[in-house]
């Protein structure tokens, strides 16, 4: 993980997000009232919150989190910004300082599953059952969320225990009972995990073969020479008679 190019993006996201509020404001302060200045302002917006959205996905996606409070603020505070500074010039201030508290807490939960990662109790975890949504999240049309219960072995010797888990994951990439994540634990919050991997998708039960295949089994043998006459007739006995 990138930590100082999450840093710049998280930092840019913030600046891209009351730029434009500040920019309109100063450019077109004092305009003769003939000029015509909605067109350029919605224009400026625009850019600007398209540039802050994108620059915020970048960072969601290369620290490997959802931050849905940052989507909120994301969709929101570009309008609060925008709208409000004609007649408070400082509000693009107050909401940098709330965008800004955001994105600090955001890159400190990325300190914090870092060093967990490194530090962390290995154990693995047995995905339980995966708990249906009263209503589903689904991010970009891409990611959906979901929460599971887990069983959790640590491999220190401590008793498994069961704990929730809340993931985002691909469309059709959702674990399924029995999967598997590798996760390290917190040694002082049994509760507190990151995974290390996707999880592994349960073996699946091959069922027994049936009478003919293992009669065609048998018979591709003997036809290459692995069994002879008389071993080929006793095991054909031993099927049919199981």
């Amino acid at each position: 993980m990138n930590k100082p190019l999450i840093a710049g993006l998280l930092t840019a996201w913030c600046v891209l997000l009351v730029a434009p509020a500040w920019v309109v404001y100063f450019a077109f302060r004092g305009a003769d009232p003939d000029t015509p200045i909605i067109g350029p302002a919605i224009a400026i917006w625009i850019v600007g919150y398209v540039l802050q959205l994108g620059v915020f996905i970048v960072a969601t996606r290369k620290a490997s989190r959802n931050g849905i409070g940052g989507w909120f603020l994301a969709s929101t505070m570009p309008f609060v910004a925008d709208w409000t500074v004609p007649v408070a010039p400082w509000s693009p201030a107050a909401v940098l300082i709330v965008v800004g508290a955001y994105a600090m807490w955001f890159y400190s939960r990325i300190e914090r599953s870092e060093a967990l990662l490194h530090n962390g109790i290995p154990a693995a975890g047995t995905v339980l059952e995966v708990k249906t949504p009263l209503m589903n999240t689904v991010i970009n049309d891409v990611y959906i969320r979901r929460t599971m219960t887990l069983r959790i072995e640590r491999r220190d010797g401590a008793p498994p225990y069961e704990a929730d888990y809340s993931g985002t994951f691909m469309l059709g990439e959702i674990p399924a009972p029995g999967a598997v994540f590798e996760l390290r634990v917190d040694p002082r919050d049994p509760m507190h995990f990151e995974t290390v991997d996707a999880p592994a998708a349960p073996e699946p039960t091959r069922p027994d073969p049936t009478i003919a295949e293992q009669l065609r089994q048998l018979d591709d043998m003997h036809q290459r020479g692995a069994l002879t006459d008389g071993e080929f007739a006793a095991a054909k006995q031993r099927v049919l008679r199981n």
